[in-house]
C-alpha cells in the first residue's frame, strides 16, 4: 500500500489523542496543536514533496523543523506508521531508516546507520534500522542498523540497540527480557 498523506497524518493525531487524553478522538485541539503533531507534519510534507522529486523544496521544509524543533527527521526517511514524539527534541532520524506500525520516539533518540554496514535480504541492501510493529524508544536511546524490531518493542532509556528483536523490553546494550504491562501500557 502506497503512503498517503492524509492517512498518515490521521494515523499520527489518532496515536498522539490516544496517549493524551486516551480517546483516538481526531478532532481534539489539544492534540492537533501539540508539538508532536507540527513537527511529524512538517517531516510529512517534507518527505511527500521528496517523493514527488521536487528539487531543494524537501530540504528547506527540513530546516523549518530543524530550526523551530531541533530534530533531523531525515524527509527520505520511509516513516509510514503513526508517529508520536512527546517531546520533539534533539531526535535524528536517519535517511534509510523504515518505520511500520506505530512509534513513540521519545526526545534525544538517534535512529540510523552504523558505519556503512549492510545486510542484503531478498536482493535488497538494508543500511539503516527497520522498524515493524507497536515500539516505545525511550529517551536517549541509540538505534544503529542495519537491524530490525519487529512486534511489541519497548526500548527502555539510554539504550543502545544495534541487534535485531522482536516482542521484547530492550535495555542496557542488545540485553532484552519479556515486557512487563507497565510496558505493554506505552505500546499502542
Amino acid at each position: 500500500m502506497k503512503p498517503n498523506l492524509y492517512r498518515l497524518l490521521k494515523q499520527d493525531i489518532e496515536l498522539i489523542c490516544y496517549h493524551k487524553t486516551g480517546k483516538t478522538n481526531s478532532h481534539n485541539i489539544k492534540c492537533i496543536l501539540s508539538p508532536s503533531f507540527i513537527c511529524t507534519t512538517i517531516y510529512r510534507f517534507s518527505h511527500s514533496f521528496y517523493k514527488l522529486k521536487i528539487p531543494i523544496l524537501p530540504r528547506i521544509i527540513w530546516w523549518i523543523n530543524f530550526l523551530l524543533f531541533k530534530v533531523d527527521l531525515d524527509h527520505r526517511a520511509e516513516l509510514y506508521g503513526a508517529l508520536y514524539l512527546p517531546h520533539p527534541m534533539m531526535i535524528v532520524i536517519g535517511k534509510d531508516v523504515k518505520v511500520r506500525g506505530t512509534a513513540k520516539i521519545m526526545q534525544g533518540v538517534t535512529i540510523g546507520g552504523n558505519l556503512g554496514k549492510t545486510e542484503i535480504i531478498e536482493n535488497e541492501v538494508f543500511t539503516q534500522p527497520v522498524i515493524h510493529g507497536s515500539v516505545f524508544i525511550g529517551a536517549n536511546s541509540l538505534i544503529f542498523g542495519p537491524i530490525w524490531l519487529t512486534g511489541r518493542v519497548f526500548v527502555s532509556a539510554q539504550a543502545v540497540c544495534s541487534k535485531n528483536f522482536e516482542n521484547s523490553l530492550i535495555f542496557g546494550t542488545n540485553q532484552s527480557r519479556a515486557t512487563l504491562q507497565q510496558h505493554e501500557n506505552e505500546l499502542y
